[in-house]
């Protein structure tokens, strides 16, 4: 266990949120909120990979690697993921091996985050936390007795969040809105699955990875590789601590930069869409495919901008909105349905050919990731690991939600935000 003023600080980035996003717009808030996260998350690289060698040297020594938060977001995420682990599983497989809890928390259900950890300390498992590890509100009654994460896992990953991770402040709202603690968490877990993956090289093993099943022949290739935890059939160079979690975070910094330098625009535009549609007493909707997208609506701090379940396009109307955050090629047949019904809408994904020549595009945003999906290239192995693009979906949601509340603010539209009861 590291020692307690290492795992457990208070940062000042967490700290200083409120002051520096003043001056910003919503989206811009939350864009640069996630840059100064995958700088802190840099700078407390080595912390991270300390933590994946010890979980590594378990992994080989037969032990589960194991993911689980509240909201299923955060799992989801890992599990079965294009570029991500074969070998990470929803729960242990073997009580009597050395397995190892990956534990995300937004910090909404302590009481769970508890149970998780003395449940699988019960069974002599390790506790890696994905968390904030800033103080909570004390006067919230059902906290109050109960102790951190943080405190209590055996090592603990930061995301130098405040304990209210709704970071968009909105002159006119009293509270803030659009969370950020899930795409942080997701950050980090991936950050955290490069340097696993380093630490297995170094110790002569290469983890079986996913292919996207978009890729040619990924199925037939995934079910042949996934055959085992650990490639039997090849040899890897070992890589150097630190190089894999730093070219993933630089990836993540220069798409997400380039999303700032050319589509606020088209955020603002989509925005403007959808909060038009709100104020002329229509709906606006969103439909977010992937593995954490579709669970990471409805947070505290939601704004409730968006319908995202419980809905199918036959129920649009004209008038309405829906944003479409996907994943690759887009969708012309659902665009053309959602245009025959009266309804706008914006497409976020990956084109493909022609598809920016496609006429029913009204507002396309790029989300630079690219065909494949996942970013870090492990020289001698046959596909690239570590995706973005659960990442950056979840971000261009809030930074929508967030513009389009900002609007309806402004045009006086009454908003049902998610508050967080402390």
């Amino acid at each position: 266990m590291f020692p307690q003023d290492i795992r457990f600080s208070v940062s000042s980035f967490a700290l200083n949120v409120a002051t520096k996003s003043q001056s910003k717009g919503p989206a811009e808030q939350y864009l640069d909120c996630i840059l100064d996260i995958a700088k802190e998350v840099e700078d407390n690289l080595s912390l991270i990979i300390e933590i994946a060698e010890v979980v590594a040297e378990r992994t080989l020594a037969g032990g589960a690697l194991y993911i689980r938060d509240k909201e299923g977001a955060f799992a989801s995420e890992g599990l079965g993921r294009a570029g991500g682990l074969m070998l990470l599983r929803g729960g242990p497989e073997d009580a009597s091996q050395p397995n190892t809890l990956l534990l995300g928390s937004s910090g909404s259900y302590r009481d769970y985050d508890v149970e998780q950890v003395e449940a699988a300390h019960k069974a002599e498992d390790l506790v890696i936390a994905f968390c904030s590890h800033q103080q909570p509100v004390k006067n919230y009654k059902p906290f109050k007795k109960l102790p951190l994460l943080a405190q209590i896992a055996d090592y603990s990953i930061d995301n130098f969040l405040p304990d209210n991770d709704a970071i968009v402040l909105i002159e006119g709202l009293d509270t803030n809105i659009c969370p950020v603690a899930m795409v942080a968490n997701a950050l980090t877990l991936w950050t955290f699955t490069a340097e696993f993956v380093s630490a297995c090289l170094r110790n002569g093993k290469m983890p079986t990875m996913y292919q996207s099943v978009y890729c040619p022949g990924s199925r037939e290739r995934n079910a042949e590789v996934g055959k085992e935890k650990f490639h039997s059939d090849i040899t890897i160079e070992p890589i150097k601590r630190g190089k894999l979690g730093k070219e993933y975070l630089s990836e993540m910094t220069k798409a997400i930069s380039q999303i700032k330098a050319t589509q606020m625009d088209s955020v603002k535009e989509a925005a403007s869409l959808a909060a038009e549609a709100i104020a002329n007493g229509k709906k606006a909707y969103a439909a977010l495919m992937g593995h954490m997208p579709p669970g990471v609506p409805g947070g505290y701090g939601d704004p409730g901008i968006f319908v995202t379940r419980g809905f199918s396009d036959e129920a649009l109307q004209p008038g309405d909105f829906i944003a479409l955050i996907e994943y690759i090629y887009a969708p012309r047949e659902r665009l053309d349905k959602i245009k025959a019904k009266g309804a706008r809408s914006v497409w976020v994904g990956v084109p493909m050919g022609d598809d920016l020549d496609y006429q029913g595009l009204d507002v396309f945003i790029d989300p630079f990731w690219r065909f494949g999906d996942a970013m870090v290239e492990i020289p001698g192995y046959d596909v690239k690991v570590i995706p973005p693009s659960g990442v950056i979906q979840s971000m261009i949601y809030w930074m929508l939600s967030g513009e389009a509340a900002q609007i309806c603010v402004d045009k006086g539209v009454e908003l049902t935000i998610n508050r967080r009861p402390w």
